[in-house]
């Protein structure tokens, strides 16, 4: 009687352990699947130049998410979906070009398998030109919904070249010298009046340069005062404006009180 007792004892706890081992398998399972994600490859080139000192960044609505160094580090990411991703290329001595990655997909596109996109940017020597300044902005990727998977939105070369140029109001003239003339018969050393000395006025000339293009606008200020050059630009796009003074990121507001 012990025996078979023993036995249906047995098989109670098999059973169960058997069913303890299963959930855990398929709750680790479960856990085990990855975030949904693009996968995106970006293919670094110096013009002229190897990839020393070179320097992939991206972050991740707007705060740091990983640095790449193209000459030691693999070039394809896997970016989690749903979030913005702006990706800086820069190396020392060149130019610096920038480009966004938007993960946002439909209801129910999640799951689905996306094609790898590839993207391949070229760095130039900076030339010392006024746009050497600046990161140039070279494109998007985006999920479209006529492919139904993501493409590169690419930003075209600039169209149209349009410049509005402020001249400097002219100084007023400095008043001349009066001298009185002599009443008497004898010679009198003539009395000279000192002219009042014209206003100090701080020289300030403004240009602005408005370039268009087929999606976005780039509008590009000098103010100097006292000889001395104030770059602003400000880049408009179909999803975003960014301000920029002496190629630092400042605020609208800032742009515009600064500008005026």
């Amino acid at each position: 009687m012990k025996k078979k007792v023993f036995k249906f004892i047995s098989a109670e706890n098999f059973n169960a352990t058997v069913l303890l081992v299963l959930l855990f398998f398929s709750s680790s399972i479960l856990f085990a699947q990855e975030i949904p994600v693009v996968n995106v490859t970006f293919k670094l080139k110096i013009l002229n130049g190897d990839l020393k000192s070179s320097q992939i960044t991206i972050t991740k609505t707007d705060a740091p998410y990983i640095v790449i160094d193209p000459n030691k580090e693999g070039d394809a990411v896997d970016l989690p979906l749903g979030f913005e991703y702006s990706i800086t290329f820069t190396k020392t001595g060149y130019n610096t070009k920038r480009m966004l990655v938007d993960t946002h997909v439909p209801e129910n596109r999640e799951r689905g398998d996306f094609e790898r996109q590839i993207s391949e940017v070229t760095l130039e020597k900076l030339s010392g030109k006024l746009e050497d300044n600046y990161v140039q902005m070279i494109g998007k990727i985006k999920y479209s919904m006529s492919k139904a998977d993501f493409d590169f939105d690419k930003v075209p070369a600039a169209k149209e070249d349009k410049t509005k140029k402020i001249e400097k109001p002219p100084l007023p003239p400095n008043p001349k010298p009066i001298t009185s003339s002599p009443k008497q018969s004898q010679p009198i050393p003539p009395v000279v009046n000192k002219p009042e000395p014209a206003p100090k006025t701080t020289g300030k000339n403004k240009v602005v340069k408005v370039i268009s293009e087929d999606y976005k606008t780039i509008t590009i200020i000098t103010i100097t005062i006292d000889g001395k050059d104030i770059i602003y630009k400000k880049e408009e796009y179909n999803w975003s404006t960014f301000f920029y003074k002496d190629g630092k990121r400042i605020t609208g507001d800032t742009f515009t009180n600064e500008t005026l």
